[in-house]
């Protein structure tokens, strides 16, 4: 159901929605957190979930990834971990890095993991997210919207 384990699209050139037909949210989650995109230099597109709610309404500190060129979730090696779990949080890619930002349960970090180059840190096993020092917010905040343009995040 909308909005909750599944995506819709919106077709920009009809203007119209309908359902992210094949892409079904990993039973583990209830609820997505955060959805970002971003295309590797191969052209290859991805969508990346990130946080949520789990099954028993808990925050998680997961990320999904979901290769849309071949249409699966990545599942070896498991995408690291948040440091934090994360509801309700602003997420998106920059500079082929993607930025998870606050969120409910009294979040005020700003983490941070490398999804460039065809998500290689990821693949390879080696990426893991890092809290940005001296980046909190001034206070937790969920609800959260992010947009960048040139070398600045905005953030509302």
């Amino acid at each position: 159901t909308f909005p909750g384990t599944s995506l819709l699209t919106f077709n920009t050139r009809t203007t119209t929605f309908d359902d992210a037909t094949g892409i079904t949210i990993p039973t583990s989650v209830d609820r997505v957190g955060c959805l970002a995109s971003t295309t590797g230099p191969s052209g290859r597109e991805y969508l990346f979930v990130t946080g949520g709610a789990g099954l028993t309404g808990m925050a998680l500190a997961d990320l999904q990834v979901y290769d849309i060129t071949t249409g699966q979730w990545m599942s070896s090696p498991a995408p690291p971990k948040m440091n934090q779990a994360r509801l309700s949080h602003a997420c998106l890619v920059h500079s082929d890095v993607l930025y998870a930002i606050g969120g409910w349960f009294h979040v005020a970090t700003i983490e941070t993991v490398p999804v460039g180059n065809d998500l290689a840190d990821i693949t390879g096993g080696t990426a893991s997210w890092e809290t940005i020092a001296g980046a909190e917010l001034t206070s937790p905040v969920s609800g959260l919207r992010a947009a960048a343009y040139g070398s600045m995040i905005y953030i509302a």
